[in-house]
């Protein structure tokens, strides 16, 4: 791939799992804690009122306690451009005129001292990656957090996902599909272990290899999953006990219990029955699961259902999808979107995707209301057939392209999207 650095780029040095203290900073969490407690009543959340952020500290593990963990952003950047990334063993780089990345769970390992270092005295631009979790809201309220303690904040940006349905982007918290980049670089490093494979065009192709309608693929309970399936296991049709129906089979391996709340319209009484769930030959890991999955699901499968991970931003103008996304368009099976917010199949047709609107009613899309879009999503997926050979064709045609697509033009247009966003605010 050419380089699309520019000669005068700055060098991004990063930590990978540098041990710094014996644990986490536990006063620092907690008062983000309570400055996020502070800025809930900013989200707009379809489910239930968000109580607060979480109790335990993300970095509260054997391994992650006092650590600074490798950004996600690097599998993209050290992988595609390694030469404008250099890994560092001590907390400051020697030459302060360049660029400091920081993973956004590694801020709480730093101590009060570390913390000053970093945000007051360091020279260069402060990185911070938050581009693997699908979290907008806590990088919003860092920023102000930091900010409360005194810290002048002009040359840090935080980089994370949820883009604008017109990927306009921010000053300083900078919203886009980075997300995609960093598992493209996931996929394209030979010694990445865990990363969404390639698989053979052709047995995906065949259509005397499918033998099930839809194919569905849920790493852990999110509301809007479990509310679709409650629909779907109240369709009758759909789903069966043995999971051999040829018009749905899924995974649903990790239904969460501890957070869980029910609220009238959304109980659903017969949930032990439906999840867990397991393909044969699936993973018990999330981490695998979600970048993985068996090949022979989907040669043997027309269509994918993908209900993103949520999604709860200020407006309903956020767009999310993920590497789930990926997977249709790599594995070449169009797929039935849905999210918190409606449009996520428009946003796909605003990134140049084609979303085969004359093979599969989109009209759910456009659904403001989440209930009603899920009902009327799950009765398409029901009314829905199996494409006959003209149409399956005609659909592989679409796929072809679509894939063509994300690897020519997609992936690198976001890469000078970048970039180019990085360079003024650096240079700014």
């Amino acid at each position: 791939m050419d380089n699309i650095f520019p000669s005068h780029f700055p060098t991004f040095y990063y930590h990978n799992n540098l041990k710094l203290n014996d644990d986490f900073n536990r006063p620092f969490f907690e008062g983000f804690r309570k400055a996020y407690q502070k800025q809930i009543n900013e989200l707009i959340l379809i489910f239930k009122p968000e109580e607060g952020y979480q109790d335990v500290c993300e970095t509260d593990t054997d391994f992650e306690r006092g650590v600074l963990v490798r950004p996600s952003f690097m599998f993209w950047l050290e992988n595609s451009y390694p030469h404008v990334t250099q890994e560092i063993t001590e907390l400051l780089p020697k030459d302060q005129d360049n660029v400091l990345i920081f993973n956004w769970l590694s801020l709480f390992n730093l101590s009060d001292q570390d913390i000053e270092l970093v945000f007051s005295l360091y020279k260069g631009h402060v990185f911070i990656d938050d581009t693997f979790e699908v979290h907008a809201q806590r990088t919003v309220v860092m920023e102000n957090y930091l900010k409360s303690l005194g810290y002048n904040l002009d040359n840090v940006t935080f980089w994370t996902n949820h883009p604008t349905p017109d990927n306009k982007l921010e000053d300083t918290i900078v919203r886009h599909n980075w997300l995609h980049l960093q598992e493209w670089g996931r996929t394209r490093n030979p010694n990445t272990k865990h990363k969404i494979p390639f698989y053979d065009e052709g047995p995906l192709l065949d259509y005397d290899n499918k033998k099930f309608k839809i194919l569905s693929l849920n790493g852990h309970s999110t509301f809007p999953r479990e509310y679709i399936f409650k629909l779907i296991s109240e369709q009758g049709s759909l789903i069966t006990d043995s999971n051999d129906s040829d018009e749905l089979r899924y995974s649903f391996v990790s239904p969460w219990e501890k957070n869980r709340k029910d609220t009238n319209w959304y109980a659903w009484k017969d949930r032990k029955r439906w999840v867990p769930r397991m393909l044969p030959n699936d993973h018990d890991d999330l981490w695998i699961r979600d970048r993985s999955s068996n090949p022979q699901w989907w040669n043997e499968s027309f269509f994918n259902l993908n209900i993103e991970t949520n999604t709860t931003w200020r407006t309903t103008d956020a767009r999310l999808i993920t590497e789930k996304w990926m997977k249709n368009i790599l594995y070449l099976t169009p797929g039935f979107n849905v999210g918190d917010y409606a449009g996520l199949e428009d946003y796909q047709k605003s990134l140049g995707f084609n979303i085969y609107e004359n093979h599969i009613d989109r009209s759910y899309d456009s659904i403001q209301d989440f209930r009603e879009r899920a009902q009327t999503l799950v009765k398409i997926l029901g009314d829905t057939p199996k494409p006959d050979k003209k149409q399956w064709k005609m659909m592989n045609r679409i796929a072809l392209e679509n894939k063509e697509h994300f690897i020519n033009v997609y992936i690198p247009e976001l890469e000078k999207t970048f970039v180019n966003a990085f360079m003024e605010r650096f240079s700014g």
